[in-house]
């Protein structure tokens, strides 16, 4: 007997960093909001990664946690998988205490959150 094997569904790249339809159903569909938070987002991301890094190098991981965590909030309600997903890790490496973790991953976070600043843009502008 052969068992036939289910690729898993995995979203493409441009999804993970910004899944539209995810997004609405967060927001029960209110377009003018998912707007304003993609707005909102992209005026904010980039001051929360220069935070992070001022808390790796500073070695504060209060700083780099605590502007981790708002990524990761604020990325996931505007369906930015990818930044949230670095930025969930960056921030419980950093609570725990795992600097060196934690800020291994702050270029990778602020790529990922330039790539889906620049995808918002594109968004926006219509």
């Amino acid at each position: 007997m052969t068992v036939a094997r289910r690729e898993p569904s995995v979203l493409t790249v441009s999804e993970t960093i910004f899944d539209q339809a995810s997004a609405l159903a967060l927001l029960e569909g209110d377009e003018q909001l998912l707007q304003e938070l993609l707005t909102l987002f992209v005026s904010a991301a980039p001051a929360l990664v220069a935070d992070g890094r001022q808390g790796c190098a500073r070695h504060d991981m209060v700083v780099l946690a605590r502007a981790a965590h708002r990524l990761r909030g604020n990325a996931a309600q505007i369906g930015g998988h990818t930044v949230s997903e670095i930025a969930q890790d960056i921030e419980q490496n950093a609570r725990t205490g795992e600097a060196a973790r934690a800020c291994a991953r702050i270029d990778e976070l602020s790529d990922a959150v330039t790539a889906l600043c620049e995808r918002l843009r594109a968004h926006l502008a219509g």
